[in-house]
């Protein structure tokens, strides 16, 4: 299966449950999930995580709580930003 592929079904299987990530990752993939995974910030996500690291617990999504800015500045483009803050705060 695709890279891309796989990632939506792990994003999907996630949707609006509680990783014990954080709140900021969580609202991440939903915000991702809800957008038809159509977003800058995805397709940065996809290209970055190794492929080894699909299966992987991401223990880089640890850590953020609800610290929705600063999840922002480290995984949301910047043209992208408001868009999930906005998301997040809804």
């Amino acid at each position: 299966m695709e890279k891309i592929e796989r990632i939506k079904e792990i994003f999907v299987s996630l949707y609006n449950a509680d990783t014990d990530w954080s709140l900021a990752a969580d609202m991440f993939v939903a915000w991702n999930v809800d957008n038809n995974f159509k977003t800058e910030s995805f397709r940065e996500f996809v290209d970055w995580i190794d492929d080894d690291d699909i299966n992987n617990t991401w223990h880089f999504f640890f850590g953020y709580g609800d610290e929705f800015e600063k999840f922002a500045e480290d995984w949301v483009e910047d043209e992208e930003q408001k868009d999930y803050l906005t998301y997040c705060r809804s």
